[in-house]
């Protein structure tokens, strides 16, 4: 998928490449930037590298990250169940 920019380039939206060291640290730095700081890029390091994690994509602009989106589902299935297990009368 592309979008153009406002500088006429296209940018391309992708699913991040997992493998990749490099592009790891680019969507570190991506987030730390856009947090300004590292507590909410550490957030998001726990969460892409976790079971929840559903998708990861990266948008690129002439070959360079310049932001990311990911979605992760919640464990609230199992907390649920637990919770309604923990109080249930019978």
């Amino acid at each position: 998928m592309s979008v153009m920019s406002s500088t006429a380039d296209p940018v391309r939206i992708r699913i991040e490449n997992t493998s990749s060291i490099d592009e790891r640290a680019a969507i570190r730095a991506v987030n730390e930037a856009a947090f300004e700081g590292a507590y909410e890029a550490d957030l998001v390091d726990q969460l892409r590298g976790s079971e929840y994690a559903l998708i990861s994509l990266v948008a690129e602009l002439e070959e360079r990250i310049v932001g990311t989106s990911c979605s992760a589902g919640c464990g609230l299935t199992h907390r649920l169940d637990a919770y309604l297990r923990s109080h249930s009368r019978l």
